[in-house]
Parts: C-alpha cells; structure tokens; sequence
C-alpha cells in the first residue's frame, strides 16, 4: 500500500514550485520545517472545497468546512494555515482566520514573481499537485470527505501513521467525522463514501 501508489510520480515542475512554497513558509513566516515528510508544530494544511460545481452539486457549504477547519487548526495549535481553495473563498477564510489570531496562506502568497508566472502557466490540475505536495508536509491537515483529493492527501498521509488501526474506522458514528488519525481529519459520518478507501492506492 504505501509503496504502489508512488510508481507514478508527479512531474518535477509541480514539485518545484511546492518546494519553493515550503521554503517561503520557512524562511519567509518562520516556519520550523527541517524533516522530510510531516513536519511537527509547523503548519495547518486546509483544503476548502466551495467551488461552483461542488457547490451546485449540494456539497457542505462555506460556512461548516470553514469552521471545521478553523476549530481542527485552533485544537492542535497551529497559527499558520496553507489554504487550497478558489481566490474568493480563500480571502473569506483569510478574514475568517485572522479574526480567530492566525494567518492563512495560499501558493499564491508564497511564491515570487517567475514561480507565479509558472504556476499561472500550468493547468488547474497541474497547480492542485503543488497544493497536494505542500499538503504532504502539514502538521495538520483538514478536508471534507465528498473530495478525492482530501481523501487522497488524509490517506498518503495515513502511511505514516503509529496508530496501528485504519483511521476510518476509528471514528464514532454520528460524530461527524469520516476519517481522523493523528495527522489528518475529513468532515463527514463514518462510512461514507467507502469507494475512496478500496480504489485508492496513496
């Protein structure tokens, strides 16, 4: 499981401008990221999907994944968030984090002139890999189980969890959580969505 998934691997373009972005939070926020892998007492990686087609689709709005995610990053104690997300939604996350003390960053924010230039070049697809090789680092990271991509990002993640048990089966019924170990959380009721789990391979 942890080794299959990796057969292909995501182009060096993406993961340039994604190490470029960690570097920024380093060097650029004081951000404390010497390790390879999930980096501890770091950052909070959050993805916000609200997009117009997610939105049409009846997926959780604005106002709950915001607040799951907000209250996730306040628990663990992380004050610098990376937020995936489209430009509108993520400056109404940016207020919403500042008010609670903290400060939300997109790649946008990290990268200088010609990496902006090369990430504006690249397909959406292309950009989400960055959001996805930045999100591999967290500390934290939070989503919402109706995305493959979070569920993707919680799983790869889970690789290197010492839990010892699946963290989608770790979570109680009606507790509003789809998958939870100790790096990473999606917003949802346990069972849900199980197709992710079985055709996935992180």
């Amino acid at each position: 499981m942890s080794s299959f998934g990796r057969l292909l691997r995501i182009r060096e373009p993406s993961r340039r401008l994604a190490a470029a972005a960690v570097h920024a939070l380093r060097t650029k926020h004081n951000i404390s990221i010497t390790t390879p892998g999930i980096t501890p007492s770091a950052f909070f990686g959050a993805h916000l999907r609200v997009a117009a087609d997610a939105t049409k689709a009846g997926w959780t709005g604005y106002e709950e994944q915001s607040a799951f995610l907000l209250d996730f990053a306040d628990e663990v104690h992380l004050k610098t968030l990376y937020v995936t997300s489209e430009s509108e939604p993520a400056e109404t996350f940016r207020a919403d984090a500042t008010k609670r003390g903290a400060v939300a960053l997109a790649k946008e924010d990290l990268l200088d002139e010609a990496e902006t230039e090369a990430l504006r070049a690249m397909t959406w697809d292309q950009q989400a890999l960055v959001d996805y090789e930045v999100l591999l680092r967290a500390t934290a990271f939070g989503g919402i189980e109706l995305s493959s991509f979070a569920w993707n990002v919680a799983l790869r993640r889970h690789v290197m969890s010492w839990s010892g048990r699946k963290a989608w089966e770790g979570v109680k019924q009606g507790a509003g959580m789809n998958f939870k170990d100790e790096y990473s959380r999606l917003r949802g009721e346990k069972g849900s969505y199980p197709l992710f789990v079985e055709a996935m391979w992180p």
